[in-house]
Order: structure tokens, then sequence, then C-alpha cells
């Protein structure tokens, strides 16, 4: 019984964190969540899953499987506040970014290169980490000096929630909705 009252007020208090986000967060133009400055978003892909062939144990986000839910810290619109952040990134952070293949495309990749470009700017390098995923073995270059770019970099990954991700993926689905929403109600 201890149990399952546990399991309920656990339960209740991620709906409620949820229900909180779903409340005070509001979309940009992109369709992402923004709440308390941070963007948020799910990973729909699984490039960026744990992978034998890719060592990931000196980085702070390990692993970020499909229906995760990322906390982005986006990039400042101040020009001088944007050169510092860039200037802070290192191999291994993973950002979030818009490159276009055949079409524009939002991807969530780890820095595997970053050089600072002689006319400011950077040119930074990223790749899955899943290289058995037919998209992570595939590298973006971005170069922040090209302002009018296509290729641009949204923000970094500075967290990620698994729960809550599964909890946003289910009650975007009719089932989930009824299960977790109208059947408690």
């Amino acid at each position: 019984g201890i149990i399952v009252n546990v399991l309920f007020v656990i339960f209740f208090l991620l709906c409620l964190v949820g229900l909180f986000m779903s409340i005070t967060a509001k979309q940009n133009s992109d369709g992402a969540m923004e709440l308390f400055g941070y963007e948020m978003r799910l990973v729909v892909s699984p490039s960026m899953e744990k992978c034998d062939e890719t060592d990931v144990s000196g980085y702070e986000i390990k692993d970020i499987p499909v229906n995760s839910l990322v906390f982005i810290e986006t990039v400042p619109e101040d020009e001088e506040e944007s050169r510092d952040w860039y200037a802070a990134l290192k191999v291994g952070d993973v950002l979030t970014f818009r490159y276009v293949y055949t079409t524009q495309e939002t991807i969530t990749h780890r820095i595997v290169e970053i050089e600072a470009n002689e006319n400011g700017g950077y040119t930074i390098v990223l790749e899955g980490d899943n290289k058995n995923s037919e998209t992570g073995a595939l590298q973006q270059v971005i170069d922040t000096s090209q302002t009018d770019s296509p290729n641009y970099v949204i923000g970094k990954v500075t967290g990620k929630s698994v729960a809550l991700g599964y909890l946003i993926t289910a009650v975007q689905s009719p089932w989930g909705l009824i299960f977790i929403v109208i059947i408690p109600c």
C-alpha cells in the first residue's frame, strides 16, 4: 500500500509539473516551448543515444534517448554577450541548431571540433554520438560569423529529462490524453 501511495504521489507531482509547464510556457516561432529563459524541445531522433563506439564518459551530457525533453540555453541576442557565449563553448558540449540538408531541420549533436575564425566567430563541427544510427554518422559544420546563413546555433543543451519527455509525448497522443488526464480527472 505504501509503495502504491508513493508511486501515485510521484505520478501526481510529475503531472503537476507537466501542467505547470504547459500553462506557463510559451511557444516561439519554431514551435519550441520557452520557460524561465530556456527553450525546451523533444528529441525525435536516436542520433544522440548511447553507443559503444563513442566515449562520452568525460562529458556532462552523456546520453539523450528518443523522447527526452532537453533544456537549451539559447544564444544571447546581444552581440557582445553572444561572442562571450560562443567563446565558452568546448568540445563535448551538446548544441541544438538549425541545419539544411534538403530542408532545414532542427538537430541536437555534440561539438567534436571548434575553431576560432580569423574574421571573428567560430567554425563548429558537430556530430551525433550514435554511430550505429544512419543520422548519427553525419557531420555538420556551422560558421557563426555567417549571420545570414540558414545553418545556425539555437543554443547549448544544459540538461535533459527522460521522464518529462515521455510524459509530454504521452499527453500528446490520444490514448495518453485519455489515460493520463481524462480518466484521473
